[in-house]
């Protein structure tokens, strides 16, 4: 499901359908002993290639053998994690054959 933000409109729109004047009217029966009122520790995001490059920092410590200092790490040993992982060529035709019938309750 995609996430699709709402404005400040829709959000007014949806609590008047539910019969709420805020957010936190709609959350006032909640007593306030069991109600959060500080901002949750989150760290913040990140894009997606700051992501990747950390994976491959990660990929590269690891076949060096350099998982991490003070763990116990793999180093001097062979990896065989992902063997066998890779790009497969797979023509399109493949997905529509595999999803027939014949195949699906043989």
């Amino acid at each position: 499901m995609r996430y699709l933000p709402k404005s400040p409109s829709d959000r007014k729109e949806m609590l008047a359908a539910i019969g709420a004047a805020s957010i936190d009217d709609l959350f006032s029966t909640i007593p306030g002993e069991y109600q959060f009122k500080r901002d949750l520790n989150i760290p913040r995001q990140h894009a997606e290639s700051e992501i990747i490059e950390r994976f491959k920092a990660f990929a590269a410590n690891s076949a060096s053998g350099e998982i991490g200092s003070g763990s116990s790490d793999a180093g001097g040993y062979s990896s065989f994690l992902g063997v066998g992982a890779y790009r497969h060529y797979r023509p399109v035709i493949i997905d529509s054959l595999i999803q027939r019938g014949e195949f699906l309750t043989s």
